[in-house]
């Protein structure tokens, strides 16, 4: 597909990982104060470890409003941009233990920066936020039903305070320096 984001960036043709699976990566660049790739990383690493797959692989890839939009549009036939969106490598819930490759996240700094203040106070806060909630779509975990949301968001209320050591350099994600 021309132009657009590869949703198996970790892959060569479609065949095996070119990394080890409980590899995270960080791709892309933030508009702005840059990307915190060590925090992103741990980050990623605390929340897949929280969640029982310690050592599972995840790619991060930060992009731009208009990659948000035409990623949303072409895998969800949404019209619009959004802050994350997930790329699950595995089909149905993922067992407790795995470690193999969980998937691909592309998240977008602008439009969580645009939509901050739904989940957090901080950007940081919200940042990672909606990270954790990326990586509960690669586990499995969807929000289709009133019960699976309900049972979402307890366990988002449950793992998101393992990312406060994360928060404050996530911040360097926003637009504008924060305070």
């Amino acid at each position: 597909m021309s132009g657009s984001f590869d949703a198996r960036p970790h892959r060569a043709g479609g065949g095996e990982p070119l990394y080890f699976p409980s590899e995270v990566r960080v791709l892309g660049r933030a508009a702005g104060h840059g990307a915190p790739r060590k925090a992103i990383v741990g980050l990623i690493s605390t929340l897949t470890a929280a969640l029982g797959y310690p050592g599972a692989g995840v790619t991060l890839c930060l992009v731009s409003p208009a990659r948000s939009l035409v990623l949303n549009r072409d895998f969800r036939g949404e019209d619009h941009a959004t802050d994350v969106i997930s790329f699950p490598a595995q089909e149905g819930l993922v067992p407790e233990g795995f470690s193999g490759y969980l998937g691909d996240l592309a998240f977008c700094p602008q439009i969580a920066w645009e939509r901050k203040g739904r989940f957090e106070k901080d950007f940081g806060g919200e940042a990672a936020f909606l990270v954790l909630h990326g990586l509960l779509h690669l586990s499995g975990r969807h929000h289709d039903t009133p019960a699976q949301e309900r049972a979402l968001w307890r366990l988002s209320a449950r793992l998101h305070p393992a990312s406060v050591p994360f928060r404050s350099e996530l911040g360097r994600l926003a637009p504008t320096p924060q305070r």
